[in-house]
């Protein structure tokens, strides 16, 4: 993976600028970056040529760059922190594994992620069987599932036709709208 950290980064500008816009507190507490914080809540700094995370302008100033392959994870999870000392390096799968996901019992309405509610979607994500259920119910029940035509009519019998791409039609909609033409 290529070092995201531009090859031409000027760390004297960088060093004259970053600091005096970080609320530098005790070496335990969050040192919060006090100017442009991005959508995603982390802090974004001006480093003499581009735009870049505060946290890892933090990382680069104090430490060096940052290893290809790597990411600057949060100890504290406070995305506007700048602590050297709240930040370590990991790899993404590590940081995507430790970013609390994997330690949560409960989806957001409160189901339990265990026995039969869990499942793990092809992405490796955790979700929640009763939450699917509910937005099932919400948008409406399966195509595959529906006994009858959206003005009532059965799909059965005489009345049922499928159609070469395998939707099922109703013959009686069917003839009421050649009859309107």
């Amino acid at each position: 993976m290529p070092n995201r950290v531009a090859p031409h980064l000027d760390l004297d500008y960088l060093k004259s600028h970053f600091w005096p816009r970080v609320a530098v507190g005790e070496p335990n507490e969050c040192w919060p970056w006090s100017q442009s914080i991005g959508s995603h809540g982390y802090g974004q700094a001006w480093d003499g040529i581009t735009v870049r995370l505060a946290h890892r302008c933090a990382w680069e100033l104090t430490h060096g760059r940052i290893p290809g392959g790597l990411t600057i994870d949060h100890i504290c999870r406070t995305r506007r922190c700048c602590n050297p000392a709240h930040l370590r390096l990991l790899t993404n799968l590590d940081n995507a594994t430790d970013n609390g996901q994997s330690r949560r019992t409960h989806c957001p309405k409160g189901h339990p992620y265990s026995g039969d509610n869990l499942y793990v979607d092809p992405k490796g994500h955790r979700r929640c069987r009763a939450c699917a259920a509910d937005g099932r119910v919400r948008h409406g029940t399966p195509n595959a599932a529906k006994t009858h035509c959206p003005k009532g009519h059965p799909y059965e019998g005489n009345n049922l036709y499928t159609t070469p791409s395998g939707h099922r039609r109703c013959r009686t909609c069917n003839r009421e709208r050649g009859r309107k033409k």
